[in-house]
């Protein structure tokens, strides 16, 4: 069953693995995929969720992102440093990217990459952006450069549970950021459905992007 896209009201908290609450003139949104089980019964549930994602950032003005950091700070070293994140993952090569590496203390850092998805083809089940806990979706008409130092900001230095990214810091940040949005994309897990959350302000997830989004499924 389609079921319509929900608008949350001004600070009204969402399911904490989403996000934080937000006020005007940021919006959240959320939208239900499917089932549990109908995700389950499909075999090729990835590639939906991918096909999903390719149709979700097309709805909002601006170029698809995909911003990926490491799980935690790991120990400091030049090999692991000259692979960077995108080693391993061939349907990223050739696309337009810019890598970092913060400091988390004097022997332990993170890697950072920002990738712009443009010409990406949204076809290996095995890529980074279905992980929900390491990378975040982003739809900016920012240069790659400017948004890649918004996102670097993001990255805990400590890290507790398994989240690195610090999605209070990220939903604060937009509202700095009018011409950015966040997208979340979330496989069916544990009774919820398949899922996406959408946060940017009112003026880029207006009328025309809401319809759009409420058609994903």
């Amino acid at each position: 069953m389609n079921r319509p896209l929900k608008v949350f009201d001004d600070r009204e908290a969402p399911e904490p693995f989403i996000g934080p609450a937000v006020s005007r003139p940021l919006l959240l949104l959320t939208k239900s995929i499917r089932s549990e089980q109908a995700y389950s019964e499909d075999q090729t549930a990835d590639a939906f969720g991918l096909e999903v994602i390719r149709r979700a950032t097309s709805c909002i003005d601006g170029s698809p992102f995909v911003f990926f950091t490491s799980p935690r700070p790991e120990l400091r070293s030049r090999v692991r440093t000259k692979k960077g994140l995108l080693w391993g993952y061939p349907d990223m090569n050739g696309l337009e990217a810019r890598h970092g590496e913060l400091e988390s203390s004097d022997k332990y850092t993170s890697l950072t990459t920002l990738v712009c998805l443009e010409n990406h083809r949204f076809n290996d089940p095995d890529t980074f952006i279905l992980d929900w806990y390491r990378s975040v979706l982003l739809v900016s008409t920012l240069p790659i450069n400017q948004l890649f130092l918004i996102a670097q900001k993001w990255v805990r230095s400590k890290v507790e549970g398994v989240i690195p990214l610090d999605f209070d810091r990220v939903f604060s940040d937009l509202e700095l950021v009018p011409n950015t949005a966040v997208l979340r994309y979330f496989a069916a897990d544990n009774g919820r459905d398949e899922s996406i959350a959408v946060v940017g302000h009112e003026n880029l997830l207006n009328a025309r992007a809401i319809d759009c989004l409420n058609r994903l499924g």
